[in-house]
């Protein structure tokens, strides 16, 4: 099935169900929707996590979800945000430093995963370092529907992107 396709849902009698959108199935009519969301980061290794969902109540498929274990001297603002294209079936999600500020924490480990394995996948992402220089690619790992660092990296940052593909 591709976007925009209709199908049928079928009861158990096979005389009831519905005539569906695909978009609405698969991300609650949010493709064409932008979303961005303030939270704070906090250093001290306990780690974290933010939510930046295109919906209310949030969907698994079309919400990104940024886990972080920073260590550093200051709590910092940051924004996710999260958009979609219908025409390219695509979620992008950016997690970045509040006002394109530098940043004093240093991370650990970050996981960013858009969507949910079984519908999406990471096809380009970029990372930029504290002071806003783009970090090499050999630095980060794109994996099913999540961006991560490349083994061992340890560093700064300030701006991560994912842009995911959908598939059904």
């Amino acid at each position: 099935l591709l976007l925009g396709e209709s199908f049928k849902l079928k009861g158990d009698d096979d005389q009831s169900g519905c005539v569906c959108d695909m978009l609405d199935l698969l991300v609650g009519s949010a493709l064409g929707k932008t979303n961005t969301v303030r939270f704070v980061i906090v250093p001290g290794g306990e780690g974290g996590e933010a939510m930046i969902p295109l919906d209310t109540p949030p969907i698994p498929d079309s919400t990104c979800v940024f886990k972080f274990d920073v260590y550093g001297a200051t709590t910092e603002s940051w924004f996710g945000k999260i958009s979609a294209n219908p025409e390219t079936q695509e979620i992008e999600c950016t997690i970045y430093r509040a006002g394109d500020q530098e940043t004093y924490l240093l991370f650990n480990s970050y996981e960013i995963a858009v969507g949910t394995a079984d519908v999406s996948e990471v096809i380009s992402a970029h990372v930029k370092d504290g002071e806003g220089d783009p970090v090499e690619s050999n630095n980060f790992v794109m994996e099913k529907n999540k961006l991560l660092p490349a083994p061992g990296w340890k560093g700064s940052a300030r701006e991560f992107q994912a842009l995911a593909k959908y598939f059904i």
